[in-house]
């Protein structure tokens, strides 16, 4: 849990998934966001007001979009970074990243080990 490379699984220890995890680490996702918009959209479904049930819904339409969106430009920029630092790596990093970045930065296992926006990854 305290994000020591060393003590993680073996899968988990390979520096394809570590730089995986920095650079999701680094940036601000909208998986978040989004959990946020599934529990409006949950809360408004209750509420017996058309207008509201329609605002949840496009809400939660609109956060889907976000999160497909920023899953696909978030896999093309960490596969790209890791081809250029393991040129003949095999592990698949793309939707390791993108669930990844699906989890607030609390939740995450194994913890961040950089801060949000730092150049080092």
């Amino acid at each position: 849990m305290s994000g020591d490379v060393s003590r993680l699984p073996p899968r988990e220890r390979a520096p394809e998934r570590v730089l995986a995890r920095d650079l999701v680490d680094t940036r601000l996702t909208v998986g978040p966001f989004f959990l946020v918009a599934a529990v409006v959209y949950f809360v408004g479904g209750l509420i017996p007001n058309g207008v509201v049930r329609l605002a949840a819904t496009l809400l939660m339409l609109l956060g889907i979009i976000a999160v497909v969106v920023d899953s696909i430009v978030l896999s093309w920029q960490v596969s790209r970074k890791v081809a250029e630092r393991y040129p003949d790596s095999r592990v698949r990093v793309r939707a390791y990243a993108a669930q990844r970045a699906l989890l607030p930065r609390r939740w995450r296992l194994p913890r961040p080990r950089v801060s949000r926006g730092d150049a080092r990854p």
